[in-house]
């Protein structure tokens, strides 16, 4: 061990242990494992707790798993996951199985991009196209990515013309941002009438492993006609989906 810099060589010690067992271990292992004072130790696991670095196991308090920072580092460090392909198998059973157009938006800045769609063989659809881009404001997904973007992000977009496109189209900045905090919540949204008149749609995030925002999974669907009943289930489907995909990524990067 380099005895200039002990404690950064003990933390990557703590850090390389716990990778390389996915259940972690526990104080005691890593005492042993390492040959750190229970001091030394206690104060290393402390400062990687509020770093994000290490984190108590789900199923027991007593051990210490890697935590999403270190998560992060490593998906970084694989280079970008292409997303689109990760998730088009999941999105092309779940259109089908729904019989609607499902849809995948990231942030590209202030602005929507949808990178992935995929068509139900019903001939009554949506039509979607990928490379489409929309302003962030508009429309169920695009305030959901707003919602979770840096605050920075969303002072420039509330600063813009917000201009109507169909009748529910919202376009006061202090409404938009009051809605925003709901959406940080529940990490789902649903509109209609909003970016094409007689449109519907219900989007809900999904996850990479480390918790940061990957994009939306959207449904679409022809509004007039749908029932509440039918709405709620295409929203607890796209949640169930989102839900998948978020494993989907989370596996990726493994």
């Amino acid at each position: 061990m380099d005895t200039s810099t002990p404690a950064l060589e003990r933390g990557l010690s703590v850090l390389q242990w716990l990778g390389d067992r996915p259940r972690g271990g526990t104080a005691a292992e890593l005492i042993e494992a390492i040959g750190v004072p229970r001091a030394t130790l206690y104060r290393i696991l402390r400062v990687l707790r509020s770093r994000g670095f290490v984190q108590p196991a789900t199923d027991d308090p007593a051990r210490m798993v890697l935590g999403p920072a270190a998560t992060r580092l490593s998906r970084l460090a694989r280079g970008p996951v292409d997303v689109a392909a990760v998730l088009q198998p999941l999105m092309d059973r779940f259109a089908e199985t729904i019989g609607e157009t499902v849809k995948f938006v990231v942030r590209e800045d202030t602005r929507a991009l949808t990178v992935a769609v995929s068509h139900s063989g019903r001939d009554t659809r949506i039509a979607a196209r990928i490379g489409y881009r929309l302003p962030l404001h508009l429309g169920a997904s695009q305030r959901l990515l707003l919602a979770h973007a840096p605050a920075e992000v969303i002072d420039r977009v509330l600063a813009m013309p917000l201009p109507r496109i169909a009748t529910r189209t919202l376009t006061n900045a202090a409404t938009i941002r009051r809605g925003l905090t709901q959406l940080q919540r529940q990490g789902w949204s649903a509109s209609h009438n909003e970016g094409v008149e007689g449109v519907g749609a219900c989007a809900a995030l999904v996850r990479f492993g480390d918790g940061d925002v990957a994009g939306a999974l959207v449904t679409i669907f022809i509004y007039a006609g749908t029932s509440a009943e039918q709405r709620a289930r295409l929203k607890t489907m796209t949640l169930a989906a989102a839900q998948e995909a978020s494993g989907r990524l989370a596996a990726s990067v493994v």
